[in-house]
């Protein structure tokens, strides 16, 4: 190691927090020195200064650069990555919301651990937060760390600990907070049994300003990054093959479909029941070649009954699609409503198949890519 060389990068995306800064800077300083810890502190300002930064962070020691490429938050973390000397790296706030008395909980844990996050929302944690944000929170990580696969909790709270080198090799290209998410999936994508731990945090209110987060922004970019990454990995070899397989598998759940529904009608005489068990069977019989098929190249980590109650909703979501395309074409495009059928039959396949791809079907929970151009 070199001499003088940071063990531990800090790192504080700031936009307008000069403020904050006076009051956090001193307690960072303070609780690294008295953990023996040997630091840098990044504070990562806009391209233009807006306010005093530079000068606070002269009189607390710290590094002030300006991010590049922009001033969006992304450009601000790729930024301080791209400068960061130290071998561990820390993101905190500059809101105050990032306790520092926090960073030697985070730093001692760096050996037992590739990412340590001080999580709000396991047993201890907690938020400081409104109500209404906690609700956002809590189902923004719920769908991010499942459709996405990530064991863990606290997705979305920036104040995590990373191996500085593992950072500096991802391509991140989220331009906003949802670089967050990003960095852990890319993590868990190039990095074989990538180890996360997540520690009881107390997030705080901000202390003095306004939060920079547009709520509507915040929404879209939020769905947009999640379809992206999670289609990220895509081969068409692999997708062609895959969907070939779960096309003949329908097939198959037609036929059995057609005729679980004709005995139980001759034994039940109640159409609606005979329905209800013939859908229930040939989607069962589908689930199972399809696991084992279909998308046999990147087999789910998730248990199977929960793997099987999703595949059960992303069904009836292609039965809905299917019914929706039905009725617009016979009602308002006079369609046949054998054609009708066939097209609405085919919706409702691509919206299973992406539907199994996406939500049930998930990588490998190791971390190591899905086999490429063959199953």
């Amino acid at each position: 190691m070199e001499i003088n060389k940071p063990n531990l990068s800090v790192l504080i995306p700031s936009y307008r927090e000069a403020e904050n800064l006076r009051v956090i800077l001193p307690r960072i300083n303070q609780v690294c020195k008295e953990s023996g810890i040997i630091y840098e502190v990044i504070v990562i300002d806009t391209v233009q200064p807006m306010d005093d930064t530079a000068e606070v962070c002269r009189v607390n020691k710290s590094r002030y650069i300006n991010r590049r490429g922009g001033n969006r938050y992304g450009d601000a973390v790729r930024t301080g990555i791209s400068d960061a000397e130290g071998e561990y790296v820390i993101f905190m706030d500059a809101d105050g919301s990032h306790t520092p008395e926090f960073i030697p909980k985070l730093f001692s844990a760096r050996t037992e651990a590739d990412v340590v996050i001080a999580s709000r929302y396991v047993d201890g944690g907690e938020t400081d937060n409104a109500r209404h944000l906690v609700l956002m929170s809590l189902i923004v990580n719920w769908i991010y760390s499942f459709v996405l696969n990530l064991p863990c909790k606290d997705v979305s709270n920036s104040f995590k600990l990373y191996r500085a080198n593992d950072l500096k090799h991802l391509r991140l290209q989220c331009q906003n907070f949802d670089i967050v998410e990003e960095i852990l999936f890319k993590l868990r994508r190039t990095h074989t049994n990538l180890l996360i731990s997540e520690l009881a945090y107390t997030f705080k209110k901000r202390m003095f300003g306004e939060t920079k987060r547009n709520l509507f922004l915040f929404m879209v970019t939020y769905i947009w990054t999640l379809v992206r990454l999670r289609l990220s990995v895509f081969d068409v070899k692999v997708h062609q093959k895959a969907f070939s397989r779960f096309a003949v598998v329908g097939t198959l759940g037609f036929i059995v479909n057609l005729a679980v529904f004709t005995v139980a009608y001759i034994f039940l005489e109640q159409h609606i029941a005979a329905a209800i068990i013939a859908f229930a069977v040939a989607v069962t019989q589908n689930f199972i070649f399809n696991r084992a098929w279909s998308f046999s190249h990147r087999v789910t980590s998730r248990g199977i009954l929960i793997a099987y109650i999703t595949y059960v909703l992303v069904n009836l979501f292609g039965l809905l699609v299917n019914l929706i395309i039905l009725e617009g074409l016979i009602t308002h495009f006079n369609f046949m409503p054998i054609i009708a059928q066939v097209a609405g039959v085919g919706a409702g396949m691509f919206a299973n198949y992406f539907g199994a791809h996406l939500f049930v079907f998930t990588p490998r929970v190791d971390g190591l890519p899905e086999k490429k151009g063959k199953i």
